[in-house]
């Protein structure tokens, strides 16, 4: 249940093409299946600061293991520079650990 919320600075333009693609790359990357891989974008008016022109914060559920978040994050961070064609340094991934009864779908609470 890797699921990213992406943030996309005030420049960068939506174009379906390359958008649609970042699920698919972000699994190869990661040399896992995105069966269940969930990606949501959303624009920033303004950004003050360090600016990057993408902000990705990545939840995932305790069971993954140190290596496979990390492999998640680069695969991600690196999904996100090839569709919107910037560098790896103006991508920011951080990762947010979700323990285990701490998510609800289907109506009912998620164990594993």
């Amino acid at each position: 249940m890797p699921i990213a919320h992406c943030i996309l600075g005030p420049d960068i333009k939506l174009d379906i093409s390359p958008v649609s693609l970042i699920v698919e790359r972000w699994a190869d990357y990661a040399g896992i299946s995105g069966e269940h891989m969930t990606l949501t974008l959303t624009k920033s008016d303004v950004q003050i600061g360090v600016c990057y022109r993408v902000i990705a914060t990545l939840y995932l559920p305790s069971l993954w293991s140190g290596e496979n978040v990390g492999a998640l994050q680069l695969a991600l961070a690196r999904s996100l520079a090839d569709c919107f064609d910037c560098t790896l340094a103006s991508v920011h991934v951080m990762a947010a650990i979700i323990q285990s009864g701490l998510v609800v779908e289907d109506g009912a609470i998620v164990e594993w």
